[in-house]
């Protein structure tokens, strides 16, 4: 798979074998990123190659270790500062594509499941139990610990939550409050 941001070209490959990972790595000649290492049990390998301005001799990889929970890493590509958003594992990351680096790494408290962009408004982080905001910068907006998410929804300005043992409610997108009982 292939997205553009801006001037730059990512492509996308998933393998079960690691050394086919490392050679997909090693064929970018230009900085290498491997996020992931603290990964445990069965691992899936992603690669994520970025080619700036067409010229493949700058092309750089990020290297990812996914633990196998069901959820492959996502990418959130934001052509607005030139970087894109890696969520995996239990952390997102933010990385430069002007600076070929990291830029912010976010632990997260529980698996993370999904990226949710809203127009002028927080980026969500959904995960496994809970759910956090982060500004364009990668700044914390606000974080909000829950049951294990079972569906979610977006209805304008709110995201509404299903759990598996607790009533469902509804969040502020930009502030996280919780909004009246959506079934009362």
């Amino acid at each position: 798979m292939q997205v553009c941001i801006g001037t730059s070209e990512l492509s996308l490959y998933a393998t079960d074998r690691e050394s086919e990972w490392h050679g997909i790595l090693d064929s970018c000649e230009g900085k290498r990123i491997v996020l992931g290492t603290d990964a445990q049990g069965s691992i899936r390998y992603h690669v994520i190659t970025i080619v700036e301005g067409g010229n493949r001799s700058s092309k750089w990889g990020i290297g990812i270790r996914s633990e196998r929970h069901g959820i492959e890493p996502s990418i959130l590509p934001r052509p607005e500062d030139d970087s894109v958003w890696v969520g995996y594992n239990r952390e997102v990351v933010c990385l430069s594509l002007r600076k070929t680096g990291a830029e912010l790494r976010l632990g997260l408290d529980s698996l993370f499941h999904q990226f949710i962009a809203i127009r002028d408004a927080p980026t969500i982080i959904l995960c496994e139990a809970g759910v956090v905001a982060l500004d364009t910068d990668g700044k914390l907006v606000w974080r909000r610990d829950t049951d294990l998410i079972q569906r979610w929804s977006l209805h304008g300005e709110f995201l509404y939550l299903q759990f598996a043992d607790d009533l469902p409610i509804q969040l502020a997108v930009r502030t996280g409050q919780s909004v009246t009982n959506p079934n009362g």
